[in-house]
């Protein structure tokens, strides 16, 4: 104690944090005590007890020191209170984090193996007079009172007591195995009928997955088995795309030719007017000198059919294309050329061998051109027309003109709809796919139903968080790695390797003292 006398106040205070000090610390002792007196404790235990009992050190040493302060820091209450939470907070962290160091620097550190297997076989020995599993002559221990203050604080020192007498452990070290053996079985059978009861109730559970597993994999089976019939059902698709293009096709027909009608209406005339109008400019100004007002003629004639058929919307077509061509046959041509000759007296045909002779025509023609009011004829001249063609072409992807069902059926265009139809049902088909091709489309179906069933099944399984395999039998279900990591999560420390939810009693309790046995750690 310092000599210097310290204000009441403080001495006061000193006295009463040291008074509740003593509380925790003696929780630490006691909790200390009764972990290690009922057997070696859980890392997890052991870990949080030495975390209390360095954080409890540290305050126990920091009150220690605040006896030492001298009497300048604590003369007044605000300057001492100061000086005491300082303090704590220098040697809490020291105390709290150098202990640990010091402990494993000094003493586990430094351990040799034969004093590590000696710890862990006294730890073992506790254990086993804790479960009653040995008995010790000379050992004044009453198992049956196990958790009475005497006999925790007996076995909590037991370890200390066998390390420090040589003669008890010499005499223990013969025996060793059996000792080892004997806590086993012990350990293994005590309270074994709750644990099978617990360990039957994992088999009902076990049985009710394995059944919900195996109706998983029947209704994946039969997925897989329905492909033919799935295939079956996707080409009655195929058949009613093909029939119903095909109808709205010849709708699409009858709409073009309805089109094509509605402009010979309009524009026929118009068509016709021009060419009248260009046969009245011939006739009006027929004459040589008249040549100028002839041409000009023409040019308003063909202004106007210009403006007028622009408005058709397939761009300019030649005014000769709307005009009706015949052939003039060379019986047709002889006769005109005699009829000609006889009414000219000779004139016309020496005219015409004339012109045979420097290589020109003669006047024999082999086409006659003639122009007509007929809607008709326009009708069908717009149908033939190249650009009136591509209006339907755009609108349909088909040309005008297919006569019957088996060239739509065969049509590139009819392939082309097909897959995409199919592939917005998530029917992947390849761009060469055509109709005839029923082995690919097939083959299409079954990755689509198997993608289905195989997604399906991992959806399932996502939702037990297992990724299984379908068709496991009951055997190979259980001692799967991710079943019996189910199954050692609800076991916890009873769990051991590649156990089966459906061994009886005998079975189980046989296996499990051989499993562990061999899983007992005899030497480090």
């Amino acid at each position: 104690m310092s000599t210097t006398i310290k204000p009441f106040w403080w001495r006061f205070l000193l006295l009463l944090l040291a008074s509740l000090y003593l509380l925790p610390e003696a929780i630490f002792n006691a909790q200390l005590v009764s972990l290690v007196g009922l057997g070696t404790p859980s890392a997890q235990d052991l870990e949080h007890l030495e975390i209390y009992g360095r954080a409890v050190s540290g305050v126990g040493v920091a009150l220690l020191l605040a006896d030492f302060l001298p009497k300048a820091m604590v003369a007044k209450v605000g300057r001492g209170v100061i000086s005491l939470v300082a303090l704590v907070c220098l040697v809490w962290p020291v105390v709290f984090y150098g202990q640990k160091y010091v402990i494993e620097k000094t003493l586990i550190e430094p351990s040799s193996s034969q004093q590590r297997q000696f710890a862990v076989y006294s730890a073992a020995l506790r254990d086993a007079l804790a479960i009653n599993s040995i008995k010790v002559n000379g050992l004044d221990y009453d198992s049956e009172q196990l958790h009475s203050s005497e006999n925790l604080t007996f076995l909590a020192l037991f370890g200390g007591l066998l390390y420090s007498d040589a003669a008890l452990s010499d005499n223990l070290e013969d025996d060793k195995r059996k000792i080892i053996a004997s806590f086993v079985q012990k350990k293994a059978y005590q309270d074994f009928d709750q644990h099978y009861g617990e360990y039957s109730q994992l088999y009902d559970e076990l049985v009710v997955q394995y059944k919900a597993y195996a109706s998983g994999s029947k209704k994946y089976n039969q997925t897989l088995a329905g492909i033919s019939t799935r295939e079956q059902g996707y080409w009655q698709q195929v058949e009613q795309q093909i029939n119903d293009g095909w109808g709205n096709y010849q709708q699409a027909q009858k709409a073009h030719i309805a089109k094509a009608s509605a402009r010979a209406q309009k524009y026929g005339p118009k068509i016709y007017g021009y060419h009248k109008q260009v046969a009245r400019c011939s006739e009006r100004y027929d004459k040589s000198s008249q040549k100028d007002r002839r041409n000009r003629c023409y040019e308003r004639a063909a202004a106007d059919y210009r403006s007028d058929i622009l408005q058709a919307g397939i761009g300019y077509i030649e005014p000769d294309y709307w005009l009706i061509v015949e052939d003039i046959s060379a019986t047709e041509n002889a006769a005109s050329s005699l009829l000609m000759g006889f009414l000219t007296g000779g004139v016309y045909t020496a005219l015409q061998a004339a012109s045979l002779a420097t290589g020109g025509d003669g006047g024999i023609k082999d086409k006659r051109y003639k122009y007509t009011d007929d809607p008709d004829h326009y009708q069908l001249r717009f149908l033939q027309h190249p650009k009136f063609g591509q209006l339907f072409v755009t609108e349909t992807g088909y040309e005008f003109g297919i006569e019957n069902l088996i060239t739509f059926r065969a049509h590139d265009t009819t392939s082309k709809k097909l897959r995409t139809h199919f592939s917005s049902k998530g029917l992947a088909l390849n761009e060469r796919w055509n109709i005839n091709d029923r082995a690919e489309f097939a083959q299409a179906v079954a990755k689509k139903v198997t993608n289905e069933a195989n997604s399906q099944w991992r959806s399932e399984m996502a939702k037990h968080d297992l990724s299984l395999k379908p068709n496991l039998p009951w055997v190979r279900f259980q001692l799967h790695k991710q079943i019996q990591a189910k199954i050692a999560d609800r076991m916890g420390d009873l769990y051991v390797k590649n156990i089966r939810a459906d061994w009886n009693k005998k079975v189980l309790k046989s296996t499990c003292l051989i499993l562990i046995s061999k899983n007992v750690p005899i030497n480090i």
